[in-house]
């Protein structure tokens, strides 16, 4: 079962007490292909899965090329717009978030990569390079405050060239909490 936007709210703020070092609060970025015209009247929906497990969002998305079952109850994110732009690709767009719930810091979180060989696993972060925050993947539109469309790759930065920054007129942070929303609860 999906949780709802106050499980979901919990479900973090418990994370950011558990990684009190990796607890974000305030703005952050997340690319996708999802429009603007689905984003800025719905939000982004969630992903379908129902583990706040930072281990298990991390690890989900592992063997590129494959679908995977969606488990998390998170998205990735960033502080920095340009790291999820390289996620989207072009054509795709980057929305800038006060997300709901709040966020963490995965790789500050989960620690450096280490061989357990007692029980024959990898443990810590996978990805240390991705600088990604993880969020609570159902975000109203009103914690959107605007968006980004993705242009071009260039060799010569490394990065995908940010369009100009379009707000979204409805941007109202914590108004979800005083009406229903995507889905309804």
């Amino acid at each position: 079962m999906l949780p709802s936007l106050a499980q979901q709210t919990e479900q973090m703020r418990l994370l950011r007490r558990r990684f009190p070092q990796a607890a974000i609060v305030g703005t952050v970025y997340h690319g996708t292909d999802k429009p603007p015209s689905l984003v800025l009247e719905q939000g982004l929906p969630p992903t379908g899965g129902d583990s706040f497990d930072l281990a298990v969002h991390q690890r989900q998305f592992e063997r590129p090329g494959q679908a995977a079952e969606e488990r998390s109850a998170m998205r990735g994110s960033s502080l920095n717009a340009y790291v999820p732009a390289g996620f989207a690709g072009t054509g795709s767009y980057v929305y800038r978030l006060v997300p709901v719930g709040g966020g963490v810091e995965v790789n500050t979180a989960l620690g450096n990569k280490r061989v357990n060989i007692l029980e024959g696993r990898i443990e810590g972060s996978l990805m240390p390079g991705e600088q990604e925050i993880a969020i609570g993947s159902q975000q109203p539109a009103c914690q959107i405050e605007g968006y980004h469309v993705v242009g071009a790759y260039h060799e010569s930065s490394g990065q995908y060239r940010l369009g100009p920054f379009i707000p979204n007129p409805r941007f109202k942070p914590g108004a979800w909490e005083s009406k229903v929303v995507y889905p309804p609860e």
